[in-house]
């Protein structure tokens, strides 16, 4: 899928205050990743996805998000971020072993764009 982001998309984006998180809402399949990928390129951005933070893929109800640590999305991404520290650190799940295996770095940029299903609520929308 070829997805189009335009000039004036990326003059909105780069226009919010900052510290700015981007999240892109959608249903499955529609492209959110493709375009928070292509958003994180274009303006030299990292993307975190919300796939990091799954507990455990046994957990099959995704009504109230339960399969997600929003305890660890916070601790490790969102206040790092907010706080301006010059690295942000967080723990990437591997769907393989359906645990935490890894530690991810980025760099501290003004945005963070993320990227994630439809029911999760988002403060900023562009």
């Amino acid at each position: 899928m070829k997805i189009q982001i335009t000039k004036e998309l990326i003059r909105r984006a780069k226009s919010l205050p900052n510290p700015a998180i981007i999240a892109i809402s959608g249903f499955g399949g529609a492209g959110k990743s493709t375009l928070a990928i292509e958003l994180g390129i274009r303006m030299c951005i990292p993307v975190i996805g919300v796939d990091s933070f799954i507990i455990d893929l046994a957990i099959t109800n995704y009504s109230n998000w339960e399969l997600i640590d929003f305890s660890r999305l916070e601790r490790e991404v969102l206040i790092p971020f907010l706080k301006g520290d010059a690295t942000i650190c967080y723990g990437q799940f591997d769907w393989n072993s359906n645990s935490v295996r890894h530690t991810t770095r980025v760099s501290q940029y003004k945005y963070l764009s993320d990227a994630h299903d439809t029911d999760l609520n988002t403060d900023t929308r562009i």
